[in-house]
């Protein structure tokens, strides 16, 4: 059992605030169907059925980049994988957003807009401070409860995620839950025999802190995914040009470079690079390179 109460412990007919994280690549300002739709779809269609009005949050991109965007899009392809309407409005707490929260029905479904827009949700705060925002202040009287599914996001110090906790009383959505469950069966679990673990992702601080917390059960990292890349430029491999994002890129290079560094330093014999890297070839299909073959003027890389 988790050590945490779940939406099975959610009493019956309630006004139920939920974060979720649907961030999702955008192409052609269009956010792209992906798996967190259909996994966080599990967690809407539950509170749905069980009569609860369901108002969700979520965000999209950052502010400055490409990808920082409405949630409209969102709102259509959650609905689908959910299985029912699932309303939008384009406010997050403002009055647009209040009258549209006062009108729903049991059983019905509200997207906020992106929580990004709203300028307490970002600065990095205690959960104190964020509690005591106008954000937080404005909506948590309007519910009974909050539930937080966005495990991939929940180590940030954003006012949705840190902020209506101290305010409501809380729940873990199913992807919370799973994501509990299994990173506890993994840390817990002895294992016979080598182990080799595959991470990925974008953040290598995260990584690294995987790594952390896994070094006396694991034997042997693989790297994958742009902390993977940012790996490999330290071991002093070159990994082309991103034509879409590299901005990422080098903004966690210059704020990483040391640390990572040094854990390619002190752990080099557990750690596995790529041999290879996808690209994106001159006829948009996918191309595997050799990382040997690859300089800075290498285009494209996915």
């Amino acid at each position: 059992m988790p050590a945490f109460d779940t939406i099975d412990d959610l009493p019956t007919d309630k006004r139920v605030l939920v974060r979720l994280d649907l961030n999702s690549p955008v192409e052609d300002g269009e956010p792209q169907d992906n798996r967190r739709f259909e996994r966080h779809a599990r967690t809407v269609r539950e509170l749905a059925e069980a009569g609860h009005r369901v108002v969700l949050m979520a965000h999209q991109g950052r502010p400055g980049r490409d990808d920082f965007t409405t949630l409209a899009g969102h709102a259509a392809i959650l609905g689908d994988h959910v299985g029912r309407d699932v309303k939008f409005v384009a406010d997050t707490y403002g009055d647009e957003a209040l009258a549209a929260i006062d009108a729903l029905g049991a059983g019905e479904v509200l997207l906020l807009e992106n929580t990004r827009m709203c300028d307490d949700e970002l600065p990095e705060e205690s959960p104190e401070e964020k509690a005591a925002t106008e954000f937080v202040e404005t909506l948590a009287p309007r519910f009974d409860a909050y539930v937080n599914d966005a495990y991939s996001a929940a180590h940030r110090k954003h006012a949705s995620l840190v902020g209506f906790p101290l305010a409501l009383p809380s729940y873990a959505g199913r992807v919370m839950e799973t994501e509990y469950e299994a990173n506890t069966a993994i840390a817990t679990r002895e294992f016979d025999g080598p182990v080799t673990m595959v991470v990925g992702g974008t953040k290598a601080t995260d990584v690294i802190g995987v790594m952390d917390a896994l070094d006396e059960k694991v034997d042997r990292f693989l790297l994958g995914g742009v902390a993977g890349e940012l790996f490999l430029r330290a071991a002093g491999q070159p990994v082309g040009h991103d034509v879409g994002g590299m901005d990422l890129f080098d903004e966690q290079w210059e704020r990483n470079r040391e640390l990572i560094e040094s854990v390619l330093d002190e752990r080099g014999d557990a750690i596995r690079l790529a041999s290879d890297l996808a690209y994106e070839g001159p006829d948009g299909d996918r191309a595997e390179v050799p990382v040997d073959e690859i300089d800075e003027k290498t285009e494209g890389y996915l």
